[in-house]
């Protein structure tokens, strides 16, 4: 633990001088200081909340502040925008983390915006050392640390038993114009035994302007995951870039767990690396990753995996599949790239439609590469491509770098894949992932701990998230969706559709509408897309939970 505060002095400066071109209102503070309880309900509240941590008067350990209102931060987007709350710094005199418990009461944070150059630790929440934050909603949030370290959208860096549960971003998080490290969609830095809980982003994490000076340890959810921490029951759809060490989920995992956790989405690594690059972590090292599974496309140049880019030191991959598209030039496999030091990989499925590699060597169905460690059970498409287009593979075996053979007919008679996708280890076929393989629809499982607790609950094809709303895709082909969706209650709905970097190309807007079903069709280019319908009953609700209902749906447009 010593060493990583000593990190947080080196890397974690100079925002004192941000705070005072924030307004600022205290009083719900200053009314009785001695509380333990207090309740924020706007921007400038908010932003007195990082004046009191950031300037030492109170890091509010054992205390709770709570969020009473949707908070628009607008009139913090000029400048270098907002200040994170908690700071890191050069002496223990100007070490100011957050220690205590913020709770985000289901409420919406929008426009958040930050524009620092050379500083650290950017977020909602800069530094927490010990603390909770929970419940909290970022809509359009635009991060753009130009060559800063630990960055995300809730989060920058949190460590020493702290958490961040049931809370989302959604929007751009970049660490622009140099080499950012440890840039998340929802925390930046996660250290030792920290949790990041039923949690999720969808938009663009990562630099996408330089192909040089380029961000390394990025992920969907975080970007580095060390010393006993987990991230579980999330998930992200988005694109992540980076360089080295880029996952949907994290990008590096290092003693600690990665467990109920997918990613739709696009991974790239670029630059002057572009290894290890993983579907759901980048490079897993002493670690866990189980129930695990992506889609969409990963590409990079080493080490590359449609669920893990490289796994190391005694490392475990249990129960996962992926059925991304693998692009690299050297240890690509469509479940690891490669598997080094003792490395474990079992009960996995590479179900990818095709995976290449400038080079027959250190390719492979399953595993690229691998140097004599443990790999059991392991499966892969019979179908699945190489670098020639064809289906011959030199290693099938289940014990083997290209698994044993699995055909549609047996997946699809089979959901389990023969037992490796339970019920009893979280898995269900029930509103389960449909993807297309040589032509053919088939019903692949998902995760029952997502689709029950991380709110809002995005399913593919359906979601039945309340008995007052279902929506389903009816057709999603030559750039035209299709959308249905059933209100069993009077409600006031609007609709939104963003594309993978946050940007609304669609919508329906917000007004009143009749029981009954209702359809919307949009028209976009192929790719993957995010369908949001924020619904609100007119039967009496009142609250947050009735301004709040908020249910996403992914579409994949062929």
């Amino acid at each position: 633990m010593k060493k990583t505060v000593i990190l947080i002095f080196l890397m974690g400066f100079s925002l004192a001088a941000a705070v005072s071109a924030q307004t600022t209102d205290t009083r719900w503070y200053t009314a009785d200081s001695s509380a333990t309880n207090f309740i924020i309900s706007t921007a400038d509240e908010l932003a007195g909340l990082a004046e009191l941590v950031n300037r030492g008067r109170n890091n509010f350990t054992g205390k709770t502040i709570t969020l009473s209102n949707n908070i628009d931060l607008s009139a913090y987007t000029t400048g270098e925008g907002w200040t994170p709350i908690g700071r890191g710094g050069t002496t223990a005199n100007n070490y100011r983390p957050f220690r205590g418990t913020f709770d985000g009461g289901n409420f919406v944070i929008d426009n958040l915006t930050i524009n620092y150059h050379n500083i650290n630790l950017l977020g909602l929440f800069g530094l927490i050392i010990g603390g909770r934050v929970e419940n909290v909603r970022l809509e359009n949030v635009n991060i753009e640390g130009s060559s800063s370290d630990n960055v995300g959208g809730v989060a920058g860096f949190i460590d020493s038993n702290s958490h961040v549960i049931n809370s989302y971003s959604t929007g751009l998080i970049n660490s622009k114009n140099g080499s950012g490290r440890h840039v998340g969609g929802v925390v930046g830095f996660v250290g030792f035994n920290s949790n990041v809980i039923n949690c999720y982003s969808t938009g663009t994490v990562g630099n996408t302007i330089s192909t040089y000076f380029i961000n390394s340890y990025v992920g969907g959810v975080a970007g580095f995951v060390t010393d006993s921490s987990a991230i579980i029951n999330s998930y992200s759809i988005s694109m992540v870039i980076g360089n080295n060490y880029v996952g949907g989920i994290a990008g590096s995992v290092g003693r600690s767990i990665v467990n109920n956790c997918y990613f739709t989405g696009t991974v790239i690594g670029k630059g002057s690396g572009g290894s290890y690059i993983g579907g759901v972590v980048g490079g897993l090292g002493d670690g866990l990753i189980t129930n695990a599974y992506s889609t969409g496309a990963v590409t990079g140049i080493g080490q590359v995996g449609g669920v893990v880019g490289g796994v190391s030191w005694n490392s475990s991959v249990n129960n996962t599949y992926s059925t991304s598209v693998v692009n690299g030039r050297r240890h690509v496999g469509g479940v690891a790239g490669g598997v080094f030091m003792n490395g474990i990989v079992t009960n996995s499925a590479a179900l990818n439609p095709e995976v290449r590699s400038d080079s027959i060597v250190g390719l492979g169905r399953v595993i690229g590469y691998f140097d004599g460690n443990t790999l059991s059970n392991n499966i892969a498409y019979v179908g699945l491509t190489n670098k020639d287009g064809n289906t011959t593979w030199a290693n099938i075996g289940e014990d083997n770098l290209d698994g044993a053979n699995i055909t549609i007919a047996e997946i699809k008679s089979d959901w389990t894949m023969g037992g490796r996708f339970v019920t009893e280890n979280g898995w269900s076929i029930e509103n389960g992932w449909l993807f297309e393989l040589d032509g053919e629809t088939v019903l692949l499982p998902s995760l029952q701990a997502i689709t029950t607790s991380v709110t809002p609950q995005s399913r593919q094809r359906q979601i039945q998230s309340s008995s007052a709303f279902n929506m389903r895709v009816l057709s999603a082909r030559n750039s035209i969706t299709n959308i249905s969706y059933t209100l069993n209650t009077e409600s006031t709905l609007s609709i939104s559709v963003y594309n993978l970097k946050g940007k609304k190309i669609a919508s329906q807007p917000k007004r009143l509408r009749t029981v009954g079903e209702h359809t919307f069709s949009f028209k976009t280019p192929k790719g993957f897309y995010i369908v949001e319908a924020k619904v609100q009953n007119k039967s009496g609700e009142s609250g947050r939970d009735a301004k709040h209902r908020v249910f996403t749906e992914r579409v994949l447009v062929r």
